[in-house]
């Protein structure tokens, strides 16, 4: 072998593991400093949470939580009256506001991923009050583009009238809405079945719940209705769950290319240095066109970093690359 054949071997060498150590470095770049790329996979899900005016609450909120590092410390927007929310994550006191609560709650965990969800207290009077007041569940049959004139305070028994009407969880029928004084009106747009979460507070502020299910049908009540919770259509609104699994899914794609892109290159890179057998000419095209990859890889990892930085301040956990 010639003196310089063996350079430009030695050379293809050296380039070979200033590449590697390149590419290597990008990918220990991208994973440490990226805040949620090796960050545990954290996620609060959110919850309907009923308690009686009162009952003595201690109540562990880790039962919501998975994917969680230790050390969490837990923090709330707000708190029901009588309750405390404590940094453990234990929620505990006593309800003495009959009353709907939606709170966002916060749970930060040892690796500074931080995670949110929306929780619905529900107070109501403890059954061992003196109050009367009662919601009888009913299930009813609305036909299908017809005017609803449904007055739901026939269903209540007991208390104080008059009864102010809220929502608690599920959904009315399509077209129609529920007024305060408890009058379901609006016009049914679509076969469905819905399941709504009612709650009537008295005049004295004593507060009830019952369960509604509607049962949405042709007029001439020929056709059969879909399953309990459905519809008919599909849904095109933008949710926050939508959001996250969006961000999820794009650094997810984005580290998975960044990856496989890396390998391959090192693994392509090797081959062809070796079979250049040192020739000066063909390691020039080598390295110009090792150049271009190596950018391409470092704007990928640039957005994955984006996108995951993005997804920290929001407090979305990024799934680790490969195997999200």
């Amino acid at each position: 072998m010639h003196g310089r054949d063996v350079k430009g071997l030695k050379n293809s060498k050296s380039n070979l593991l200033k590449i590697g150590g390149v590419l290597i470095f990008m990918a220990i770049f991208g994973s440490v400093f990226t805040p949620t790329l090796f960050a545990s996979n954290l996620n609060l899900q959110g919850g309907n949470l009923r308690f009686s005016i009162g009952e003595r609450v201690d109540l562990d909120l880790h039962g919501y939580l998975s994917g969680s590092e230790e050390g969490e410390t837990w923090t709330s927007e707000a708190n029901v009256p009588g309750l405390v929310l404590f940094p453990d994550g234990f929620i505990r006191g006593v309800p003495t506001t009959a009353g709907s609560y939606p709170i966002v709650i916060s749970v930060i965990d040892g690796t500074s991923t931080r995670a949110m969800a929306n929780f619905l207290f529900t107070v109501v009077q403890g059954q061992n009050s003196n109050s009367t007041l009662k919601i009888q569940d009913a299930d009813r049959l609305l036909p299908i583009g017809q005017p609803a004139n449904l007055n739901l305070n026939q269903f209540v028994t007991g208390g104080q009238p008059p009864y102010a009407w809220s929502r608690v969880s599920g959904e009315y029928p399509s077209g129609t809405q529920l007024s305060i004084a408890g009058i379901l009106t609006g016009t049914p747009t679509k076969i469905e079945n819905t399941q709504v979460e009612l709650m009537v507070t008295d005049r004295a502020g004593i507060a009830a719940i019952g369960t509604f299910a509607f049962i949405v049908n042709n007029s001439g009540g020929g056709a059969n209705p879909p399953p309990a919770g459905g519809g008919t259509g599909v849904s095109t609104r933008f949710t926050a769950d939508g959001i996250v699994m969006l961000l999820n899914g794009l650094v997810c794609w984005v580290y998975r290319v960044a990856f496989f892109l890396i390998v391959i290159v090192l693994v392509w890179t090797g081959i062809q240095y070796i079979l250049s057998s040192g020739n000066s000419s063909k390691i020039l095209e080598i390295n110009e066109s090792l150049k271009w990859v190596i950018i391409g890889a470092v704007i990928i990892l640039g957005v994955g970093v984006i996108i995951a930085t993005l997804g920290a301040f929001l407090g979305v956990p990024a799934p680790v690359p490969i195997i999200c």
